[in-house]
């Protein structure tokens, strides 16, 4: 499956999202999102980001379209 939203990070898009997460002083629902977006730019399908972080393959999929 072709994804329609691909995810490509600048380094300091990266950073900014690594730091969310490493924190951990961000809502749940931010640092999910930011691992999300990690995941997808490191390429790893919907199908494996959605088992790995215990949501919908839709959840993962609207998270890379905003």
């Amino acid at each position: 499956m072709v994804k329609k939203y691909v995810i490509e990070l600048s380094d300091e898009e990266r950073v900014e999202l690594e730091s969310i997460v490493s924190k951990g002083r961000n809502s749940a629902r931010q640092i999910r999102r930011a691992h999300t977006l990690l995941m997808s730019a490191d390429g790893k399908t919907d199908e494996r980001i959605a088992a790995l972080l215990h949501v919908t393959t839709f959840t993962v999929y609207q998270t890379r379209k905003r």
